[in-house]
């Protein structure tokens, strides 16, 4: 009998356990979601530019990704408004789904690097 409440205890732990895990991710997946919203991608700089002197790491990176991000989406859009005719169509499609992936990915660490932490 004493085994069966020992047993039924330490379920009841680990099921708080796996709530506590359960919530933390969620908790972390609606701030990744809502990094993604306010993210503006439209003022992407189409020049990269070598840091100022009193340019810091965070803004560095930012402008990098900015930039990066800026010319990838130039080059999709460039296809498209061009018609010019892809040699693999089906790889055009498989680039715009990377492309919105990792943009997703780092508008993510864009607004960490505003609030001054990055998680890993």
């Amino acid at each position: 009998e004493q085994n069966e409440e020992k047993s039924a205890a330490s379920q009841r732990k680990s099921s708080r356990r796996d709530d506590s895990s359960d919530s933390a991710e969620n908790r972390r997946a609606r701030a990744r979601e809502r990094d993604k919203q306010t993210i503006d991608w439209s003022g992407a700089p189409s020049e990269l530019l070598p840091p100022g002197d009193d340019a810091g790491a965070a803004a560095l990176i930012e402008h990098v990704v900015r930039y990066t991000v800026g010319a990838w989406q130039r080059e999709l859009g460039n296809i498209a408004s061009n018609a010019r005719a892809p040699q693999n169509p089906q790889g055009v499609s498989q680039n715009a789904e990377l492309f919105k992936q990792s943009q997703d990915a780092l508008a993510t660490l864009l607004q960490q690097l505003s609030r001054g932490k990055v998680d890993s």
